[in-house]
């Protein structure tokens, strides 16, 4: 995949689906704070506003997934005619991220500061981060700061889904005002949809007018982990649910997880990324 094919993609994601960055917003900015204590009374809260959370806790085997160093997939993002690839690395308990696009450009995230390889790759920390956050966001749920409501059942491709909004406490990552809507099967408790709006860069107003959703499909075992291979992006708005087609896919192969070694660490040769 070279820099030109890369910068092509990223532009159209921009321009069809600027809101594939959403897991860089409120989600993304609380990786560091997991490993931080929250006072009894928020923790109590915090849990009783979750308990729609729970199950799909359960149903992700997030004891499991938890006890896992890292994982690897490789993924195929395709948006109209243009298709990327990459192969992501992420810790599954810590914030470590790594994308490899081709031989000769990557970047890393550490937990503090990211990292991109050569100066001048089209990596920015938009790409770093968004997929590993949809991979990672059935975990995501009782992070500190979240806040979720149950909201009515409703239907997605005429099947009905438990749902819940999920909002942020003021002062939540970058963009507290981004909201979204889970999609829980009644069946298996996965996640299975989730409608979501993003803030950055625009007014709570203008990002309410261009909702999106990610749908989570052909969920595969992976070492006892259910792990969907494919997301579809769709449009979405509150009175008419999903769009008829699909705007784009992205599709995981050949995953496995391992130890995370120096995966996560930028060598020297590697420069720090600007936050934008």
């Amino acid at each position: 995949m070279n820099t030109q094919s890369f910068t092509s993609i990223h532009v159209y994601v921009t321009a069809v689906l600027f809101s594939l960055v959403i897991f860089v917003s409120a989600c993304s900015q609380n990786e560091n704070d997991m490993s931080q204590s929250a006072n009894t009374s928020d923790t109590l809260n915090m849990r009783a506003d979750h308990a729609f959370a729970s199950p799909i806790e359960e149903a992700h085997h997030m004891s499991q997934w938890n006890d896992k160093g890292a994982l690897k997939t490789d993924l195929k993002l395709s948006l109209g005619p243009n298709v990327t690839e990459a192969t992501l690395y992420m810790e599954t308990k810590g914030p470590g991220i790594r994308i490899e696009l081709g031989k000769d450009t990557a970047a890393i995230y550490d937990g503090k500061e990211m990292y991109a390889m050569p100066s001048d790759s089209a990596v920015n920390p938009f790409t770093l981060k968004t997929w590993a956050y949809f991979l990672k966001v059935p975990y995501k749920l009782n992070d500190p700061g979240t806040m979720i409501k149950d909201q009515q059942a409703a239907k997605m491709q005429d099947k009905m889904y438990d749902r819940a909004k999920m909002t942020f406490k003021p002062g939540t990552g970058d963009t507290p005002n981004d909201w979204y809507i889970l999609y829980r099967d009644q069946q298996n408790n996965r996640l299975r949809a989730m409608a979501y709006i993003v803030t950055y860069g625009s007014t709570a107003d203008e990002a309410n007018k261009n909702p999106h959703a990610i749908s989570y499909e052909n969920y595969q075992m992976v070492e006892g982990i259910p792990v969907a291979t494919t997301w579809k992006f769709w449009g979405w708005n509150s009175d008419e649910g999903f769009s008829e087609q699909p705007l784009g896919e992205a599709n995981l192969t050949n995953i496995e997880f391992m130890e995370p070694r120096s995966l996560f660490k930028a060598p020297k040769e590697a420069n720090r990324m600007k936050r934008n």
